[in-house]
């Protein structure tokens, strides 16, 4: 449970961080 929540948490901060850039941009 703890290493899916992490890694859920990872790739949705991965993805907000890929996509922040672009926003801006």
């Amino acid at each position: 449970m703890i290493e899916t929540g992490t890694d859920s948490y990872r790739l949705a901060t991965t993805r907000a961080r890929a996509e922040a850039p672009a926003k801006a941009g």
